[in-house]
């Protein structure tokens, strides 16, 4: 999103379908290790799990994920836009 007053609330869950824990990196809004990196581990098929509880971004930060595994774990989501 870009500008300076409207703000992205975030919300995402994961689900793990592997067999064994799996370490998540989400890169919020810099790729700048450690301030913009949240690291999280999944549990194995445990469901969906929560992972960010409504953070806000705006500005147009990105939000990019990565895990220890290829292919085990999918995200899902939703974005509030909040006009000022």
């Amino acid at each position: 999103m870009a500008g300076t007053t409207d703000l992205d609330e975030i919300w995402l869950y994961a689900v793990n379908t592997h067999s064994a824990d799996i370490k998540l990196t989400l890169e919020w809004g810099e790729a700048t290790e450690p301030n913009g990196n949240i690291e999280i581990t999944v549990p194995a098929e445990e469901g969906l799990m929560l992972l960010v509880p409504g953070l806000l971004l705006q500005n147009g930060l990105t939000v990019k994920a990565f895990a220890g595994t290829t292919n085990e774990i999918v995200i899902h989501g939703y974005v509030n836009k909040i006009d000022k």
